[in-house]
This record gives C-alpha cells, sequence and structure tokens, in this order.
C-alpha cells in the first residue's frame, strides 16, 4: 500500500421501519459486505422531530426517565442540549489503523451563532476544517479547510473576500458533510436504529449513563457520506460495530459521550479502522467562538 492511499484513508476517521421507497440491502460482492442504500429514506429512521419535542416536554413535566427506552432518552437529552442557548464540547480521540492518528473536535453555540473544528494529524496526515453558520434556519453556511499543524493546531488559508469560507446552502452541506451544525449530532438514533435488547439506562446518585448499541448501517448513513465525501473513498465505509455511552446529569443535561466504533474503509484496498472518541459538553456555558486567527482552547477539555 503506497504512502498517498494510506493518507487518504487515514482522513476518514477525521471526524442514524422501511421507507416507501424502499431500505438497506446488504449483498456480498468478492467477499466483502456491501450496502445499497438505493431507495433508503434515512428520515423514515430517525425520530419525528415533534415527537422528541413531545417526549422532552413530558420529562420536564414529570421529571422522570419512566416509560422512556434507552433511545427515547438520548434524544430527549440531546434535544434539551440543543436548545441551550450557549454551549460548548470538546473532543479528544484516536483512529487506530496503520499508523495512530489524532483527532480534535469542537462544537461552539452562542446564541443563533454556530461553529465546529475538526482536526486530524498523525505522521502522515495533516487535515483540518472549520465551519460557520449563522441562525439556526440559515441557508448560507460555511466550510473553511486547512491544515494541521499539531494535535491541537491548524493554519487556514483566509480570504479576505470570503473570510469564512466557501458557502453551501443547507441541503448541500448536510450533503457533503451530513449534518446542519445546528443538529449538531451526526448518528441516527431512534428506536429503529437501536438494539434495543443491548442498550441500557443506568442511573446512580445524580448521574443517569445511557449505553446505545447502534444498528451499524441505518445508524451510521450521514456519518458514511461525510466519510466518504471528505476522503474520495471508492464507496461508502461498512462498520462492523456502534457503541455510544453518554451521561447526563441530574437534569438530564448532556455531560459526556464516548464513541467505541470499527469499520471498513476502500480506496484500492480495504482498511481496519477502530475510533475511540471522547466527548464533554458544557451546557448553558459560553465559549467565544475564535476570530481567523485564533485557536481553540483544547485544554478545557
Amino acid at each position: 500500500m503506497n504512502k498517498t492511499l494510506i493518507s487518504y484513508l487515514l482522513i476518514i476517521a477525521i471526524s442514524g421501519t422501511l421507507g416507501a421507497a424502499g431500505g438497506v440491502i446488504a449483498k456480498r460482492i468478492m467477499g466483502q459486505e456491501e450496502i445499497d442504500y438505493s431507495g433508503f429514506n434515512p428520515e423514515a429512521y430517525a425520530e419525528d422531530k415533534a415527537h422528541v419535542a413531545e417526549m422532552l416536554a413530558i420529562y420536564e413535566q414529570q421529571k422522570s426517565l419512566s416509560g422512556f427506552s434507552a433511545s427515547d432518552v438520548v434524544n430527549i437529552g440531546l434535544e434539551k442540549y440543543r436548545r441551550c442557548e450557549n454551549s460548548y464540547s470538546l473532543c479528544v480521540g484516536t483512529a487506530q489503523t496503520i499508523v495512530s492518528q489524532t483527532i480534535r473536535n469542537a462544537q461552539i453555540k452562542n446564541g443563533d451563532e454556530y461553529f465546529e473544528e475538526s482536526i486530524s494529524n498523525s505522521s502522515m496526515v495533516h487535515v483540518a476544517s472549520r465551519s460557520k453558520q449563522y441562525g439556526a434556519d440559515s441557508d448560507s453556511i460555511y466550510l473553511l479547510t486547512g491544515e494541521a499543524t499539531g494535535t491541537t493546531t491548524a493554519a487556514y488559508a483566509y480570504v479576505e473576500s470570503a473570510p469564512d469560507g466557501v458557502q453551501y446552502s443547507r441541503t448541500g452541506y448536510k450533503g457533503y458533510l451530513g449534518k446542519t451544525l445546528d443538529e449538531m449530532f451526526i448518528y441516527i438514533i431512534s428506536r429503529k436504529t437501536c438494539y434495543n435488547d443491548a442498550c441500557k439506562i443506568t442511573t446512580v446518585g445524580d448521574k443517569t449513563t445511557v449505553v446505545l448499541s447502534l444498528n451499524p448501517e441505518t445508524s451510521t448513513y450521514w456519518y458514511k457520506i461525510q466519510m466518504q465525501n471528505i476522503s474520495g473513498l471508492d464507496k461508502l465505509p461498512t462498520f462492523n460495530y456502534v457503541t455510544l455511552t453518554y451521561t447526563f446529569d441530574s437534569n438530564m443535561y448532556l455531560q459526556t459521550l464516548h464513541i467505541d466504533e470499527q469499520y471498513k474503509a476502500q480506496m484500492g484496498v480495504t482498511v481496519d479502522i477502530v475510533n475511540s472518541i471522547d466527548y464533554r459538553y458544557h451546557p448553558n456555558e459560553f465559549m467565544p467562538i475564535p476570530m481567523a486567527y485564533e485557536a481553540v482552547d483544547y485544554t478545557k477539555f
């Protein structure tokens, strides 16, 4: 395997009822399982936004998780986090394949302004991106690409006429990177995408922990789109497993997320990649969105 090929494969580690048109079809091609998403409707697998809002309202009224499934509890917590006036999260992780690659991510929401940065760095790969969105319903999202200069730092080629980067519509940005900034979370989480018998909720003291075992095909659709578009893969990656472990405080504010996942990616050859990623969330806390020349303070993790 040549160095260029390995580099492209590592880039993908930067970083969720059948619809009327059909579902996911798995088939074997030359010993490898390939997923056919033609006719797949990801919205048919996601929880309806109105239903999530209703579940949150019920929880806020009864202050109890009784009657909710593990995926319900997570969706309640994620929606509550999305509604915070101010928030930020920081991510630290590694992708293990031919070499070890560091992963950093920051998401900031200040009122109706959103920011996200991703940095991936290794001996072979040095990639970074920043995105900005002004308004939750904005049809303009901006993407700026750069080069990692270290584990937590990057250099961006700013253009005075377009300091925020390339402008995308909401549809265009989501079609390229899998989610808009106001959506915040890329996995499709619902009763339809979880292996419910393998999921569990544990409450000890003032902390609730939820472990989700996800269907590796239906829950990762948008995540796969992101990976393929960033890396120019021959096809969508194939996930072997995805396990998400969330913690929430006594008021169901999101605190942490641990991601354990394994997948195969192909560009000429197939490579196995294992991600171990940790997020820490800061609901109702303010972090300034960095200026063009400023680095994100990852020490706050």
